[in-house]
C-alpha cells in the first residue's frame, strides 16, 4: 500500500517533466489568491491607485501617504488594480487580478529551474513556504527574485551580455532598492576581464534604465520620492526579524526604552561587511556560474542579517539561486537541504502561530513598528482575510478551549519573537558558511 501510494505521489511530482505538479500548484494558488492580502500593507496600496485615478501615475509620490518603494512596484500593483477595478467590483476577483503578476513570477522561477537546473531543483522552489506566503500577503519579493536569477544567469554566461545583464539588475533593484550593491559585481568582472566595451554598455543600459523609470516621478517632485523612497527607510526603528529588532521584544515593544543610535546602528557595520565582500570578489580570478550564483546568494544573506528591517518576504530574492547550490552534487548540503524547506515553515507558519494568531485569540493587539503603534490583531486579519476562511472558525475554537495557552504566548510574545529572530538569522549565518566553505 505505501509503495502504491510513493508510486503515485512520484508519478504526480515528475509527470511530464512537472507538468501536472505545477498545474495543480496554479489551481491552488488561483483558487486561495482569492480570500487574502495583507491588509495593512494593501490599504497604502490602494492610496496608490487612488491617486492615480485622481492625478496620474506620476503623483502617486506627491500625494499618497506612504510608498517606500521604487516606481516599478507601484506600477506592478496599480496597473492590474486599476484594470480590475474597471471591469468588477467583486473583492476576491480584485485580489485575483492583482496578484497575477507575482503568480507568473512564481511559474517563471519554476520552469526557469527546471530547464536549466533539473526538475529536482525545481521541487525545491515548490516546497518553501516563503513565495506561497508573499502571494498570500501580496508582496512584490517573487519580481525581484525573478530579476536576480535571470541576471545572475546571464552574468554567468559566456558571453556575459552586458544589456541583458544590467536590464534585469536594474529591474530588480527597482523594486528593492537595497539590492543596488548587486549591481558592482558586474562592473567588478568587466573591468577584471578587461572587457571595456561591455562595462560600457552595461553602465549605460543600467543608467538608461533607472532614468526611463524614476525621472519622470522624481522631476515632478524630487523631494517627496527621495523622502518617501530613501529617507523614509533610514528613519525606521529595527524590525520584523532582525537582530536589531530584539532589543525592541525584549523591552515588550516599548520603542521609547530604545537608544537613539539604534536606527543607524547597523549602517556601518553593512558599510564594514560589503568593504570586505567586494574586497574578496576583486581577488577572484574566475567567474564561473557556481562563483556567480554564490557570490550573489552571500550578498543577500548578509545584507538580511545586517539590516534593520529583514523580512521573511525578502528571503525570496535568494530562494531560486539558493535551490541551485543546495542541489549540488555535495553532501556537506545535506543540511542545508532540509533547513531550506524547514525554516520556510517554521518562519512562516509557526511563527505567526504563536504572535499574530494568538493575540488574535485573546482580542490582544500588536505593535506595527512602522507606525510606532497598536493595531488590533484580530481587526487586522478580518480586514486582511476572507471571512468565509476556517482561520476564523479555527481563532473561535481555540478561544473556547485553550484560551489560557494563547493568553500565555500572547503575554511572551516578545520572548517569542526574539527565539524565532535568532533561530532565523543562524539560519542565514550558516547558510553563509556552508556555501562560502564548501561551494563550489
Amino acid at each position: 500500500m505505501g509503495s502504491k501510494i510513493a508510486e503515485k505521489i512520484s508519478m504526480v511530482l515528475t509527470y511530464r517533466n512537472g507538468l501536472l505538479l505545477l498545474l495543480l500548484i496554479n489551481i491552488f494558488l488561483l483558487s486561495t489568491s482569492i480570500f487574502s492580502w495583507n491588509y495593512y500593507d494593501v490599504r497604502y496600496f490602494l492610496e496608490w491607485a487612488k491617486v492615480v485615478r485622481d492625478h496620474g501615475i506620476l503623483y502617486v509620490y506627491k500625494y499618497a501617504r506612504k510608498v517606500a518603494y521604487p516606481p516599478i512596484a507601484v506600477l506592478t500593483f496599480v496597473l492590474p488594480h486599476l484594470l480590475a477595478t474597471s471591469i468588477t467590483t467583486s473583492l476576491p476577483i480584485i485580489r485575483l487580478i492583482d496578484k497575477l503578476p507575482l503568480i507568473l513570477a512564481f511559474n517563471l522561477i519554476f520552469i526557469f529551474l527546471r530547464n536549466k537546473h533539473g526538475l529536482k531543483t525545481a521541487h525545491y522552489w515548490l516546497a518553501n513556504t516563503v513565495p506561497y506566503l508573499v502571494i498570500m500577503v501580496y508582496q512584490f519579493d517573487l519580481l525581484p527574485a525573478l530579476f536576480i536569477l535571470l541576471a545572475a544567469y546571464e552574468l554567468a554566461k559566456p558571453d556575459r551580455d552586458p544589456l541583458k545583464t544590467a536590464v534585469y539588475l536594474s529591474l530588480a533593484i527597482l523594486y528593492k532598492q537595497i539590492l543596488v550593491f548587486l549591481a558592482l559585481i558586474p562592473l567588478i568582472i568587466y573591468y577584471k576581464e578587461k572587457r571595456f566595451r561591455d562595462l560600457k554598455k552595461y553602465v549605460a543600459a543600467g543608467i538608461a534604465v533607472a532614468s526611463i523609470v524614476i525621472l519622470p516621478f522624481l522631476i515632478v517632485d524630487p523631494y517627496a520620492f527621495i523622502y518617501k523612497v530613501l529617507l523614509y527607510h533610514s528613519q525606521r526603528y529595527p524590525q520584523e526579524l532582525s537582530l536589531w529588532a530584539i532589543p525592541l521584544y525584549l523591552y515588550n515593544y516599548d520603542y521609547t526604552r530604545l537608544p537613539s543610535w539604534i536606527t543607524d546602528a547597523w549602517l556601518p557595520i553593512y558599510v564594514v561587511a560589503l568593504i570586505l565582500y567586494f574586497m574578496k570578489i576583486i581577488k577572484i580570478n574566475r567567474f564561473d556560474e557556481p562563483i556567480i550564483y554564490k557570490y550573489f546568494v552571500i550578498y543577500i544573506l548578509m545584507t538580511l542579517i545586517i539590516s534593520k528591517v529583514n523580512n521573511l518576504g525578502y528571503l525570496t530574492w535568494a530562494l531560486p539561486l539558493l535551490a541551485i547550490i543546495i542541489n549540488s552534487k555535495n553532501n556537506m548540503f545535506d543540511g542545508l537541504r532540509f533547513l531550506y524547506i524547514a525554516v520556510s515553515w517554521i518562519e512562516g507558519i509557526l511563527y505567526p502561530f504563536v504572535t499574530l494568531f494568538a493575540a488574535s485569540v485573546v482580542y490582544g493587539s500588536v505593535f506595527i513598528v512602522e507606525d510606532l503603534s497598536y493595531y488590533s490583531a484580530l481587526w487586522s486579519i478580518e480586514r486582511s482575510i476572507d471571512r468565509t476562511m476556517f482561520v476564523f472558525s479555527l481563532i473561535d475554537y481555540m478561544r473556547v478551549y485553550f484560551y489560557n495557552v494563547f493568553e500565555a504566548l500572547y503575554r511572551g510574545m516578545g520572548i517569542s519573537a526574539t527565539i524565532y529572530t535568532l533561530l532565523y538569522n543562524w539560519y542565514l549565518a550558516h547558510t553563509i558558511y556552508k556555501i562560502y566553505k564548501y561551494y563550489p
